[in-house]
């Protein structure tokens, strides 16, 4: 009887709106197979979407309402892990035993606390608390998924592998972004933006700022695995070798300045263990890690900041692309944009405890959203320029100092507990490497809020974040249910 109303009403916006029509079938064919199909293989479709397909839809074909794709399925997937159902000996496993809850349970708890109270004190209209439940709430069901899918290593291991494909799939992408789209365009800044900003590969965006810091993340991360993997001398040198000469010519193309330090910071980190143990490799790894960084700096130099009257030596290229970072007066009246340090600034001066709601809990999710296709947010509308300028700002607007902190607590914490678990010898290597992987990931992720939105707008930047999680507690829990629980 439900599917015959379902048909009906179908049929019948077939012939108001056949587009229309189109989606909503695709839309209810795509959620019958999330609820049926393996659910490992449903969370790699939810990496694939959201590295893969919505930003190429958005950035080629202009559609940024693709981007909510990945978010409903995210939604889909917390559903489903919700509805799995345990046998009775899992059941009776489960009431047995208590696992330890890891770190960053309790900010992650205090997160979602203040969503709501936020959201119940601000009253927030309808369409702006929608956007905001998708930018901020509905990823979290990539961590139910993995909270529920078996066997977990085989889930972790083909998300490894689908990240690195999804690496190496940015090569082609961002060569013809290179020499096909960015070549043709300004690179005077303002409204008329600036090339490099059009290389983002299949991460979406625009061609006035796409997310190429999104990009290279999943660059790093997968030469962080492929390291990693080497060093346990689970793959050869030659296919390390491969993979790096694949992914690091996209950092290079891209111009992603915070790239190079985390390129360095990051295969510092991986072949730390070693200082004790093999230290003259460790510093030739290092060695190796500072020319290949050396390297991209040197080429970003060459191709985006000399000639005409970019040129210059490092030390003014460094004053005139890192320092305007901290500037505290810093407006861009051509993108009207504050600089990172500015709108911490304008935050701060535009409350004080005389309003501590607004102050601790914010104006409401989306509140401070300034573009969107969809609903501007109320706070973004009372301004003449943007104020969500990073995810920092971002949560400081719409979740106040609570929502900030916790937020930040929850990666920081994640990355402190990794560090630990990462040691514990009861672990089998390849979860240790997947613990030491998502550790890293966190910290590359944290370092960033302060420049970019990406931990709060891209589903691609979101999915590692709770994939990341979702390792920690399953390994927090090792042990005490079954392995492949």
């Amino acid at each position: 009887m439900l599917f015959g109303a379902f048909a009906i009403f179908v049929g019948l916006l077939c012939a108001v709106l056949p587009l229309a029509a189109a989606l909503l079938m695709a839309a209810a064919v795509g959620a019958v197979v999330v609820f049926i199909a393996p659910l490992r293989w449903v969370t790699t479709l939810e990496l694939i979407l959201a590295t893969v397909v919505a930003g190429s839809v958005e950035y080629f074909l202009g559609i940024a309402q693709a981007n909510w794709v990945p978010y409903l399925l995210a939604l889909l997937l917390g559903l489903r892990a919700l509805m799995e159902r345990k046998t009775l000996h899992e059941k009776k496993v489960a009431a047995s035993i208590r696992s330890p809850r890891p770190w960053f349970i309790l900010p992650l708890i205090i997160y979602f606390l203040t969503i709501l109270a936020s959201v119940g004190f601000n009253l927030s209209p309808l369409a702006q608390l929608v956007v905001g439940l998708k930018n901020n709430v509905f990823m979290f069901g990539v961590f139910l998924a993995f909270l529920a899918v078996r066997p977990f290593d085989t889930a972790t291991a083909l998300v490894w592998k689908a990240l690195i494909i999804v690496a190496c799939v940015q090569l082609p992408v961002v060569l013809y972004q290179k020499f096909f789209i960015a070549s043709g365009l300004s690179d005077v800044g303002g409204t008329a933006g600036l090339s490099w900003d059009a290389i983002s590969g299949t991460f979406g965006g625009s061609l006035l700022g796409g997310r190429s810091a999104a990009m290279a993340l999943f660059v790093i991360m997968a030469v962080v695995v492929s390291l990693v993997a080497w060093r346990n001398r689970k793959i050869s040198l030659s296919r390390l070798q491969l993979i790096c000469l694949l992914v690091l010519p996209s950092l290079i193309l891209a111009e992603v300045k915070a790239a190079i330090v985390w390129l360095l910071f990051s295969g510092t980190l991986v072949f730390s263990r070693q200082i004790r143990t093999r230290p003259l490799g460790f510093l030739v790894a290092v060695l190796m890690l500072l020319t290949v960084a050396v390297g991209i700096a040197a080429a970003y130099k060459a191709m985006y900041y000399d000639g005409g009257n970019r040129s210059g030596g490092y030390a003014e290229l460094y004053d005139k692309q890192i320092t305007y970072f901290f500037d505290p007066d810093l407006f861009n009246a051509g993108t009207r944009e504050l600089g990172r340090t500015a709108s911490i600034i304008f935050w701060w001066d535009q409350h004080d405890i005389s309003d501590p709601v607004r102050m601790i809990v914010g104006h409401g999710l989306g509140a401070s959203r300034g573009n969107s296709s969809f609903a501007v947010g109320e706070v973004a509308k009372l301004y003449d320029f943007l104020i969500d300028t990073s995810t920092v700002t971002t949560l400081l607007w719409d979740l106040g100092l609570l929502g900030l902190v916790s937020f930040v607590g929850v990666l920081f914490l994640g990355a402190i507990e990794s560090y630990r678990l990462a040691r514990r010898k009861d672990l089998p290597l390849e979860l240790q490497s997947s613990i030491e992987c998502a550790g890293i990931g966190l910290l590359l992720i944290l370092s960033g809020v302060i420049y970019n939105r990406d931990a709060l707008d891209a589903s691609a930047v979101q999915f590692l974040i709770y994939f990341f999680l979702a390792i920690l507690a399953r390994a927090k829990a090792y042990g005490i249910r079954s392995p492949a629980v």
